[in-house]
C-alpha cells in the first residue's frame, strides 16, 4: 500500500511542480532569493551558508524564530512553495539556479500528511520530488517569507 501511495504522491507532486514554476533572482547582499509565482505570489527565501537540520517541530520553530536579512516574519514553507523552487531539468541539486547554498538532500515543508498522523511532507533536492517522513526524522530546513 505504501508503494502505491508513494507513486501517487510523486505523480501529483510532478503535476503540481509543472504548474508551480517560480521565476527567481538572488540578492547577494542579503543572502536571499526572491521568487515570483502566479499562484503563490512573491516569496523571499533564506539562502545562506548556515543550513539548519532537525526534526519537523524544530525546523518549524527555527523558521518562526529566525531574524535574518532584517526580517523576523520567516516560516517553514508549504509543500507547494517548496516544490515551486525545484528544477527538474537539473539533478543534485534539482533547484532553481538562483539558489547558491543547497544540499542535495531532504528539506522539510510545513505541510503535515493528510491523515493527521506524525508525518509531514518534504522535498528531496537531489531529484526535486516530494514525499513524506516521520516528523521525528532529522531533515534540512529552508525558511521563507511573503515578500
Amino acid at each position: 500500500m505504501r508503494r502505491y501511495m508513494v507513486i501517487l504522491a510523486l505523480f501529483f507532486a510532478f503535476l503540481n511542480a509543472d504548474a508551480l514554476n517560480a521565476t527567481c533572482y538572488r540578492d547577494n547582499d542579503k543572502n536571499v532569493v526572491i521568487c515570483g509565482e502566479s499562484k503563490l505570489g512573491k516569496l523571499m527565501w533564506q539562502d545562506d551558508e548556515r543550513v539548519f537540520i532537525g526534526d519537523w517541530k524544530q525546523a518549524k520553530e527555527r523558521c518562526e524564530r529566525l531574524n535574518f536579512a532584517a526580517y523576523s516574519d520567516w516560516r517553514l514553507p508549504s509543500i507547494d512553495e517548496l516544490i515551486s523552487i525545484t528544477d527538474k531539468t537539473k539533478f543534485s541539486p534539482a533547484i532553481n539556479s538562483a539558489f547558491k547554498y543547497v544540499k542535495s538532500d531532504f528539506y522539510w515543508s510545513s505541510t503535515k500528511f493528510a491523515d493527521g498522523s506524525s508525518r509531514a511532507w518534504f522535498v528531496h533536492f537531489k531529484n526535486g520530488y516530494g514525499d513524506w517522513s516521520g516528523i521525528s526524522d532529522r531533515l534540512f530546513a529552508r525558511c521563507v517569507r511573503n515578500d
